[in-house]
């Protein structure tokens, strides 16, 4: 990864809440004509011919090299991303812009490559929201890097759900069986009236109602269970509701839009070809949405399936 500047995740702590992060594996390269430089040396070839003969370091290109990890104190997730895209944008170093309250993983030391540690426990003073940022300060030209992180944030209880989510199981919970309740009534009205007043879009509506409520639910139980364990559960199940509910979703929607029931009682050729590409894009969307979910956040990787995520929203949409 060659980006100087990124975020990787944010945390809302409270008064006890605690921190842990491990960096392993960390190295270097610069490119095509640069080997990997790791905490266990360097392979020579600096990054070009001019700097070698300027240099008489064979990592010349690491002279005032700066890296590190940054827990910055911020206001809200927004606030965390416009401070990153205020430094982007100016190519200021992170790590010359430090706040009192921001926390500094210093690995601008080779021997600090191999395997660095932090922890720390929130003070009252402390609390509030912060986000985690690496940062890279390169001047001699771009580096790519490459290591392995684990994180671990938790608050008191334990909970390893951030601050602000932490009622988010409950009201996932409160809110699928409310939608359980209303798909019974809407099953009682169906049941009731007369079958020539029953057409797709009413069955469609009743599935649609079945799937928003198991999927509020199971969403229920899969934040509680990372809320216990720091790890998800019940993620099949969620994503497979979520499926079926957006593919009902956009089956209602269009049945509603061509008519269906109201206008005419069928469909037409070209709303069937419709229909079977907007079903086609919401499948896509939701494998996305899966595979984000399950994709380290802040990595190449991430950036990729959430931008694909958005361009088949949008597509579905219009």
């Amino acid at each position: 990864d060659d980006r100087h500047l990124f975020k990787i995740e944010t945390f809302g702590f409270v008064t006890g809440g605690e921190m842990s992060i491990k960096v392993a594996g960390f190295s270097v390269h610069g490119g095509k004509s640069t080997h990997n430089i790791s905490a266990h040396g360097s392979h020579h070839e600096p990054l070009d011919t001019s700097r070698r003969r300027a240099s008489s370091s064979n990592a010349s290109h690491l002279i005032n090299y700066r890296t590190g990890f940054v827990m910055r104190h911020t206001s809200s997730e927004s606030r965390a991303q416009e401070d990153v895209e205020y430094l982007t944008e100016r190519g200021a170093c992170l790590l010359d812009h430090l706040r009192d309250k921001d926390m500094l993983i210093d690995l601008s030391t080779r021997d600090s490559w191999a395997n660095t540690e932090y922890s720390a426990v929130i003070g009252r003073e402390e609390v509030g929201m912060y986000s985690l940022l690496f940062a890279q300060c390169a001047p001699l030209s771009p580096l790519f890097v490459s290591f392995r992180l684990d994180v671990s944030f938790r608050n008191p209880g334990p909970d390893y759900l951030s601050a602000g989510d932490a009622p988010l199981p409950a009201l996932y919970l409160t809110f699928g069986l409310l939608f359980l309740v209303l798909t019974g009534c809407w099953a009682y009205l169906l049941a009731s009236c007369e079958a020539k007043s029953r057409g797709a879009v009413h069955w469609c509506m009743l599935w649609l109602c079945v799937f928003k409520s198991l999927a509020l639910l199971t969403q229920s139980a899969r934040m509680h269970y990372m809320s216990v364990h720091g790890e998800g559960g019940w993620a099949l199940l969620f994503f497979a509701f979520s499926t079926l509910r957006g593919v009902f979703l956009f089956c209602a929607l269009l049945l509603a839009g061509s008519g269906v029931a109201f206008v005419k009682n069928a469909l037409s050729t070209r709303d069937k070809y419709v229909l079977a590409l907007v079903l086609a894009l919401q499948v896509g969307s939701n494998v996305c949405f899966a595979v984000l979910e399950e994709t380290a956040p802040g990595s190449v990787a991430y950036l990729a399936w959430r931008d694909a995520l958005h361009v088949l929203d949008l597509l579905c949409c219009s």
